[in-house]
């Protein structure tokens, strides 16, 4: 059997044995209370403001509009905005939000999850996500919070090298698997450092 063949026949049997699969890279950042903000908001023609899903919903980018169901109760959305349009967008959640959907790691109540970090396609390789990501956290310790973390598909190397630019720290490799995708998601959670 040839070589991409039999590398075929494995994943299909890797599929079949344990299901939905998911390997991550978890990241984790505290929030220091006398930090200033990491970066100049609109210092390079663009503007930073916090944003509701309806916001997000009215959004002209396909690539944003349809990130709006991040938004509502226990959620936080931040976006960069050039010429008054939302171009690049960051949602937390949790308390209850973040429980109810699978919370993958043990958050306290002055803890939250990096959900989603997206920008469009036109303006990324500008460093927005990161700018985004940096005054988002800033943004999430005026509002309380002490520690974020963010859970990176394993080859998201966009994503990663935003994490790694703004200082997060790569904490935990968590494996997740369905087997024969039934029943509930199995875990296990590899960590790499410890986390107070």
């Amino acid at each position: 059997m040839p070589l991409p063949a039999l590398r075929d026949a494995v994943r299909r049997l890797a599929r079949y044995l344990f299901g939905d699969f998911g390997l991550y890279r978890v990241f984790s950042f505290d929030l220091d209370r006398s930090a200033p903000p990491p970066v100049e908001p609109g210092a390079k023609g663009w503007r930073f403001a916090e944003v509701t899903g309806e916001e997000v919903e009215r959004a002209k980018a396909p690539e944003i509009s349809r990130e709006a169901w991040y938004g509502g109760a226990d959620s936080r959305g931040f976006a960069i905005f050039v010429e008054g349009q939302i171009v690049a967008l960051q949602w937390f959640w949790f308390g209850e939000r973040y429980k109810n959907d699978y919370g993958f790691w043990p958050l306290r109540e002055d803890e939250a999850e990096s959900r989603q970090l997206v920008t469009v396609p036109a303006m990324r390789g500008k460093g927005l996500a990161t700018a985004l990501k940096a005054l988002s956290a800033h943004a999430m310790r005026e509002r309380g919070f002490t520690r974020l973390i963010s859970r990176v598909w394993h080859n998201n190397h966009a994503s990663i090298a935003v994490n790694h630019k703004d200082g997060w720290r790569e904490i935990a490799i968590v494996i997740e698997v369905r087997p024969l995708n039934r029943g509930r998601i199995r875990q296990w959670i590899l960590r790499r450092r410890p986390v107070d």
